[in-house]
């Protein structure tokens, strides 16, 4: 089955989804995760339970590769915060969401160790480097194509778990928005529904593989700035925490600050490290840019509402 059709049949998924509702939504989120993470676990039980291939760990650049790699850890808090914008009605606030994503975050810690031992147990270092799909890989090397099935499920089952995620997260942030600037009918609906954010997010996406960008390395360039841009933003709340309303007690104040400049210095890291630094940098720029005439814009419609 060609894979350009393929992607299309799973982008459509999603709109279908949001089209159904919010309760179609949040249940195909949880079925999408539960079967990323169960073929996940279920190759690392095979893994486990499976003959340990003994493997040259040398000849990778040794601490080299480790300074530049650790900021990608930071990776995993990206996306945390779309936790608070799908907060169910089931879900309390407050301090459970927090403990829901502690532990979340905890667990995913742990998943990605367990992978990457995996991963050098069964395939050598060097490999892991050169490859780029280097989980099906490793899949492969564990059991068989079996494994390469099972880590195919793995990779459509997340796909289509963070691009539900995304989009809902998007629609979100844009209906509050629309919210807060007052751009809403005399029925309390939003001049641009959620439904809609996401058809837009949609065609645009659907464009972009239309015209051919899917796999360039130049939309490889652009994810990488969008995950730089997210950290860099985590990195922004507490300055902004600081300077505008600081909380009580010194160490909080001191987490804020060392949680700050862990992330900051994880996003220049990342950065710094790319390949393709000065084209990160120009997708950096011009995201900036729109952002910034978009929230001016809205900025320059929310001063005139209240004129």
């Amino acid at each position: 089955f060609p894979n350009f059709a393929f992607a299309f049949i799973l982008l459509g998924t999603v709109l279908l989804l949001h089209l159904a509702g919010q309760c179609w939504v949040q249940a195909a989120q949880q079925l999408f995760t539960m079967a990323a993470l169960g073929g996940l676990l279920l190759l690392m039980a095979v893994a486990i339970n499976g003959p340990s291939t003994e493997l040259p760990t040398s000849g990778i650049g040794g601490a080299s590769l480790s300074i530049r790699s650790w900021p990608l850890f930071l990776l995993l808090f990206v996306g945390l915060d779309l936790a608070f914008l799908h907060r169910s009605a089931k879900v309390p606030a407050g301090a459970d969401v927090w403990a829901h994503l502690v532990w979340g975050l905890a667990a995913a810690t742990l998943i990605f160790m367990l992978w990457g031992w995996v991963a050098i147990r069964f395939v050598s270092p060097q490999r892991l480097v050169d490859t780029t799909i280097a989980p099906v890989l490793v899949a492969k090397q564990v059991w068989g194509q079996s494994g390469r099935y099972t880590m195919g499920v793995v990779t459509i089952a997340g796909t289509l778990a963070a691009v539900n995620a995304l989009f809902s997260g998007v629609a979100t942030i844009v209906d509050t928005a629309l919210r807060q600037t007052g751009m809403v009918d005399p029925e309390g609906r939003t001049k641009l529904s959620p439904t809609w954010t996401v058809f837009i997010l949609g065609a645009a996406t659907a464009a972009l593989m239309a015209l051919g960008m899917a796999g360039t390395d130049k939309i490889d360039v652009a994810l990488r700035a969008g995950l730089v841009l997210w950290l860099l933003n985590y990195a922004l709340i507490p300055i902004v925490l600081l300077c505008g309303t600081p909380p009580d007690g010194v160490p909080k104040r001191i987490v804020l600050v060392v949680a700050g400049g862990v992330m900051l210095a994880g996003g220049l890291a990342l950065i710094f490290y790319d390949p393709e630094r000065m084209v990160l940098l120009y997708f950096i720029a011009a995201a900036v840019l729109v952002l910034t005439l978009i929230g001016a814009g809205g900025v320059r419609l929310l001063a005139h509402k209240l004129a």
